[in-house]
């Protein structure tokens, strides 16, 4: 057992170069899966963030539900205990034209959320940030209070009248303040409308619902018993629902979303991993040929011989895996990282979260994969008979397999149909499979592509260099390097065309 492990680890060490390859290829799929596996939850902090951005210190949010026979309601000034306030919301939806700004459609417009609260009610529960405002006049009527960066882009100070349609119909209201982006106007990551504050009472009066809201914020009392204050409330708003302000429910919901591309990306680059290890351990078996076969004449038997390739697997993997956690680290920080860039509301805090469990399963992964990858050749070699292995009869390669063409492309048509044929409720599950099975009909039908693309160019380069030529474009023919190069050039064209 020495002598085989001196010999492991003397393979692993000559090939420098191989050694690399492999391990590279063996830490990316650890590190990615590692990183995508950990962002959901070291998103959650940011995303709470943001979230706690739009509701300020409020606890719960009243709002109509289900049972509720309108979405309009009036808020109970009688006292709760524990409930240090209870602020109405009328919410408009709305859009904003730049004066004399056009499109290929028309008028250039942007989607506006007006939002119908009391200022002295907001600055208590979630206040605003005012780079600038009308200290002559009162926040009444046609007022509204918009964001630093919609103002910037569009030119708008305070003072100005702008255009809004609210409630169907054209508005000309006044700029009342501008506001740094925060609380209400922290910029949200893509989002598509424009944060507006607008006076409660005028936006109750457009909608037709004079003293009434469609939402209400409540903050509690320091020290309140959040849950009695939740029934108690949901006592006095019998037909309405109660719900927590920031529920980390839908926050992880939302994060599972995000994290998608990234198990796409990280699925990717395990299927180049695997190539790579599949193709760099089939030159491995053949360049241990001549051992094996001596191993196999002094009494070794097939299992230990497989045992001998898988023990080298599994020390490449263990190194891969080794070296994959502690980069997956780096990554899921350069992540998190760039996402928490916010260049109008400054940048949010973050800690990286992972656990024992998960680099735990990142390296269990890079093992597997290593071991896996190499499974068929070790199988291979294990069948070839003690005499051809000491006879040197071993004949290394073989006819192409014209089957895998067939099956490429049978691969290639169920991929481009299947997202056509589903039905809308499992489309993106079935998208997903039919992305894989795109990758792997292309694979399967390198060969086949490039021996048409080899008998176009031979008699190109035959009349360009003649018989050198010729020899040339034969050469490359069956060339399994070069078939091998050809294909990972594929995969790695398809996998940054996915990204």
């Amino acid at each position: 057992m020495g002598l085989f492990l001196k010999y492991i680890l003397k393979n692993i060490a000559e090939k420098k170069l191989r050694t690399l390859l492999i391990v590279v290829s063996v830490m990316s799929s650890a590190a990615l899966f590692f990183a995508s596996s950990s962002l959901a939850d070291t998103m959650i902090d940011m995303y709470e963030q943001l979230l706690r951005a739009q509701v300020g210190d409020a606890s719960f949010i009243i709002r109509a539900g289900q049972r509720s026979p309108s979405r309009w309601f009036r808020v109970e000034r009688e006292s709760i205990d524990g409930v240090a306030l209870v602020a109405g919301e009328v919410t408009l939806s709305g859009s904003y034209t730049a004066p004399g700004a056009l499109s290929a459609f028309g008028r250039d417009s942007r989607q506006l959320s007006a939002r119908g609260l009391d200022l002295e009610e907001l600055q208590r529960f979630n206040p605003l940030v005012f780079r600038g405002r009308d200290n002559s006049s009162e926040f009444t009527g046609n007022r509204i209070i918009l964001g630093a960066p919609f103002a910037d882009r569009e030119g708008i100070a305070v003072g100005d009248s702008i255009d809004v349609e609210l409630q169907g119909a054209r508005r000309r209201l006044v700029v009342w303040a501008v506001a740094h982006p925060t609380a209400l106007f922290r910029e949200m990551p893509q989002a598509e409308t424009v944060p507006a504050v607008i006076p409660r009472d005028y936006a109750a009066s457009l909608s037709g619902r004079r003293g009434s809201v469609n939402s209400a914020y409540v903050m509690l009392e320091p020290g309140a018993d959040s849950r009695a204050a939740q029934r108690a409330l949901q006592d006095r708003y019998r037909r309405l629902e109660v719900a927590e302000a920031v529920s980390m429910y839908e926050v992880r919901a939302a994060l599972a979303n995000m994290t998608i591309p990234f198990y796409l990306m990280t699925s990717m680059v395990l299927f180049i991993s695997v190539f790579i290890i599949y193709s760099t351990f089939k030159v491995i078996t053949v360049e241990r040929l001549p051992v094996i076969g001596t191993f196999r004449s002094i009494g070794a038997d097939r299992k230990m011989t497989t045992r001998l390739l898988t023990a080298e697997s599994i020390a490449y993997g263990v190194l891969g895996g080794a070296v994959g956690v502690a980069a997956g680290i780096g990554i899921l920080y350069a992540m998190a990282s760039v996402i928490a860039s916010d260049p109008w509301g400054g940048r949010l805090d973050f800690d990286i979260r992972f656990g024992a469990g998960g680099m735990a399963f990142a390296f269990a992964l890079a093992v597997v994969v290593a071991v896996a990858s190499a499974r068929i050749p070790i199988a291979r070699v294990a069948r070839i008979p003690v005499k051809e292995l000491v006879l040197n009869l071993v004949e290394v390669g073989g006819r192409r397999k014209r089957w895998k063409s067939a099956v490429g492309l049978a691969l290639l048509a169920f991929g481009q149909l299947i997202p056509f044929v589903t039905p809308a409720a499992v489309r993106l599950p079935a998208a997903v499979i039919g992305m894989f099975a795109t990758v792997a009909g292309v694979i399967l039908t390198v060969p086949l592509v490039t021996a048409l693309f080899l008998l176009l160019f031979e008699r190109v380069c035959s009349l360009l260099f003649g018989n050198i030529g010729t020899i040339a474009v034969k050469n490359l023919r069956d060339n399994k390097n070069v078939l091998n190069n050809i294909t990972l050039l594929t995969i790695g064209i398809m996998a940054l065309l996915m990204i």
